[in-house]
């Protein structure tokens, strides 16, 4: 066996470098917002990335583009409205119960809606402890959606588009 080949192919191929990007996508944040002593946005952040890293399994990139915006509307309203009725018990109770039956029943429609639901849910869950009344969760629903949008999504865009533009054809 050539295992310097194997290894080479093993450190250049497409999943290998997806761990890479995803990994650095939601440990960066964390790491330079811990740096300036805001820990709680870095993680925040960090939280919004991996919960759209789920949605973003292979295929079409527009499915994919497709898929990490609605995770990214679905992770906001979710951590918005678990934020709204995490004050009244009776309220929260239907909640969860809606949106775990909603998000859980929309997997039928493949993996990349499970993993979909699968965000809203984690969001939901994380947010359960969120202890903001007012405009303060809308703010802090905010930091969450937009870094995923902004910071997750963009890479992986520009990286497919490089990988269909490969002249073997890999993309």
């Amino acid at each position: 066996m050539d295992y310097i080949k194997e290894y080479k192919q093993f450190v250049s191929s497409y999943y290998f470098n997806e761990a890479i990007r995803i990994t650095i996508g939601i440990t960066l944040p964390a790491i330079v917002f811990s740096y300036f002593g805001k820990l709680e946005i870095g993680l925040i952040l960090s939280l919004g990335a991996m919960a759209v890293s789920a949605s973003d399994i292979p295929g079409p990139i527009h499915q994919r583009r497709n898929g990490m915006l609605a995770t990214v509307a679905l992770i906001f309203l979710s951590s918005v409205i678990t934020g709204y009725i995490n004050h009244h018990p009776l309220l929260l109770g239907i909640g969860l119960t809606i949106f775990c039956f909603s998000l859980s029943f929309i997997g039928a429609y493949g993996a990349r809606v499970n993993s979909i639901g699968f965000a809203g849910i984690l969001i939901m869950i994380l947010t359960l402890d969120m202890r903001a009344e007012g405009v303060d969760v809308l703010i802090r629903a905010l930091p969450g959606s937009r870094r995923s949008l902004v910071y997750h999504a963009q890479p992986g865009f520009i990286w497919c588009k490089t990988l269909q533009d490969h002249p073997a054809g890999i993309g």
